[in-house]
């Protein structure tokens, strides 16, 4: 039997009606989708859509922002160039609220908050290992924003995807907040590579040298 005009137009305003509905209407809980693994960490089972890979993304994300939080505090008390202390002291409050804000998004998508993330857990490991070093203070502050850096550039990485995630899921009202934090984030990376630059470092580069070319002196007397 051939389809009226009538039926064609129901039909499509029906299928309009349904994905309207479904775009910007609260998202199902994504708790039920997480399992645990042998090693007994929490984590998503492999994504079904963009939005539980968005998700996914934001949970590594959080966790990141809770250990670097605590990682800042001990990078804070073992450097000792002023301006690297300053820096990390600011980059610790946008951190904060950074991940205040990823918890927003997540509660908004009742998805769970409790899932690791096993990259950033190696990368602050390598940094507490620079932050315990034993070696000449301003060695120790070079190591210290190397391994600050490298977390910099995982975060990057990390806000510019669920950036465009957050686009192409036509999510306006994180886009904002997601833009502003990676532009933070890259001013921070910038500022710790002016830091790392300066003419300090010229300066320890040269005394060092000194240091070395006389106990070098002293032992071949």
């Amino acid at each position: 039997m051939p389809t009226t005009k009538a039926a064609t137009k129901s039909q499509g305003k029906s299928s309009q009606e349904s994905r309207e509905s479904t775009k910007g209407s609260h998202k199902p809980s994504r708790e039920s989708r997480n399992v645990s693994r042998p090693n007994g960490a929490r984590v998503m089972e492999d994504p079904r859509d963009l939005r539980e890979l968005f998700i996914l993304q934001l949970q590594d994300l959080r966790f990141a922002e809770e250990q670097i939080l605590t990682l800042l505090t001990s990078a804070k008390e073992a450097a000792s160039n002023n301006e690297l202390v300053d820096a990390i002291k600011d980059h610790q409050e946008e951190s904060r609220q950074h991940l205040e804000f990823v918890e927003e998004i997540l509660q908004a998508e009742q998805a769970d908050t409790d899932k690791e993330c096993f990259a950033i857990e190696g990368l602050c490991k390598e940094a507490q290992e620079a932050i315990d070093c034993e070696s000449p203070v301003p060695v120790k502050d070079a190591a210290i924003i190397a391994a600050l850096q490298r977390i910099e550039h995982y975060e990057i990485a990390g806000y510019g995807t669920v950036l465009e995630f957050a686009k192409l899921l036509e999510e306006s009202d994180y886009q904002e907040k997601l833009e502003e934090i990676l532009s933070q984030e890259k001013k921070a990376d910038k500022t710790l590579s002016k830091i790392a630059t300066g003419a300090w470092m010229s300066e320890v580069v040269n005394d060092l040298a000194k240091e070395d070319t006389s106990e070098y002196a002293s032992e071949m007397m």
